[in-house]
């Protein structure tokens, strides 16, 4: 038997039309998206704000530190430079009181030395009396071939009396190979005779510079003092020509 079969049936429904309800949805859910957006925007300001400040605040700090850092190194190098200042000061006064000790050691040694050539004038002891030479030098000068000379002749006893006399004063040396004998005359500017005159009563002193001719080899020196009067005295000295450094 044939079945026919008829069409679904559908329910249907009246609905209300609401043409603006999605529009007003639509507004509301930008609204909320905008103050969304809007909030994080002036809490992310606020944030950089904080963080801005935070780091001016650490910034100026660290700056404070490194001045007072610089301002200690400035004081640590002045320290230092006035330490090694005290330590030339100090290097500079101990070489000054040494330098000065010696010259006065030196002075003390010519001084005794002096004192010794006096003490033996006025006592003479055993046969230390009479005439003789005190210290004879020799010294070069900063002038080529130039020499200073000092001789002292002294006359040592229980009672003075002036003494007159003549002091010849030689040098003898070589020149071409030949032995050459030179008075101090040929010299000397200051000496004008052969026989230099002596008049003392203790000592005298005879001293000034000498000339070395070009070509002259000086090998010694000779004295000879001579008093006057019918007891004349004759004494000699003769060295070798060790010129000292003035």
């Amino acid at each position: 038997m044939t079945v026919v079969k008829g069409s679904k049936e559908y329910q249907w429904a009246v609905v209300k039309v609401r043409p603006y309800a999605r529009l007003w949805q639509a507004v509301i859910l930008a609204t909320l998206v905008l103050v969304a957006v809007i909030g994080a925007y002036f809490i992310g300001q606020h944030g950089v704000q904080n963080g801005y400040s935070r780091a001016q605040r650490d910034l100026a700090a660290v700056r404070a530190q490194l001045e007072e850092v610089r301002k200690t190194e400035q004081q640590l190098r002045q320290q230092q430079e006035n330490a090694k200042l005290g330590a030339e000061v100090d290097r500079k006064s101990l070489e000054d009181v040494r330098q000065e000790v010696i010259e006065l050691k030196a002075t003390v040694a010519a001084l005794e030395e002096e004192n010794q050539f006096y003490r033996n004038l006025m006592a003479p002891e055993g046969d230390k009396r009479g005439l003789r030479f005190g210290p004879v030098e020799i010294a070069q000068t900063d002038r080529t071939r130039t020499y200073r000379y000092k001789v002292i002749v002294q006359h040592v006893a229980t009672q003075q009396d002036v003494i007159t006399g003549t002091l010849s004063f030689n040098v003898v040396g070589r020149q071409d190979g030949v032995v050459k004998v030179l008075p101090l005359k040929e010299l000397s500017s200051s000496v004008d005779t052969t026989n230099i005159k002596l008049r003392f009563k203790y000592f005298q002193n005879i001293e000034g510079e000498l000339v070395l001719p070009e070509g002259f080899e000086p090998e010694r020196v000779e004295l000879e003092a001579r008093t006057a009067g019918s007891n004349s005295t004759v004494i000699e000295k003769r060295f070798a020509w060790l010129a000292q450094n003035a």
